[in-house]
């Protein structure tokens, strides 16, 4: 964390550390500090609202699906659909959050083509109001 922070700056992360509480708890267990427009949609995650991330990549998306992960596995009746752009880094992922929540026995991978049936588990059935 860092700690040339301006006043303003400390009372703002205050702010957003009491409204968050998820969001600190998730913060503990990392080895690096989150940047601005993680912080942000983190928190948007965290009081309930939807988010869309949309940044260059290597610049961190993932963290914020991560904690969105994080929030969700949080629920016993949870649905998560995490997708990639390539197998290889569905499989990455599938191996990383195997790790984390194993112990849920929640965790599934699948490579479908997104047919009807697909879109309908996933209740984003496309032309469906």
């Amino acid at each position: 964390m860092a700690t040339d922070l301006s006043p303003a700056e400390r009372f703002q992360a205050a702010r957003v550390r009491n409204r968050s509480r998820n969001l600190e708890l998730f913060r503990n267990d990392l080895r690096f500090d989150l940047d601005r427009f993680q912080l942000a949609a983190c928190d948007a995650l965290d009081q309930g609202r939807s988010v869309l991330v949309a940044a260059p990549t290597g610049a961190g998306k993932t963290i914020v699906a991560e904690f969105a992960i994080w929030l969700a596995m949080r629920q016993p009746t949870a649905k998560v659909f995490y997708t990639t752009p390539m197998k290889a880094l569905s499989n990455q992922k599938y191996t990383e959050l195997g790790e984390e929540y194993h112990r849920l026995r929640r965790i599934a991978l699948q490579h479908p083509e997104l047919t009807p049936a697909v879109w309908k588990l996933m209740g984003a059935l496309p032309g469906r109001d």
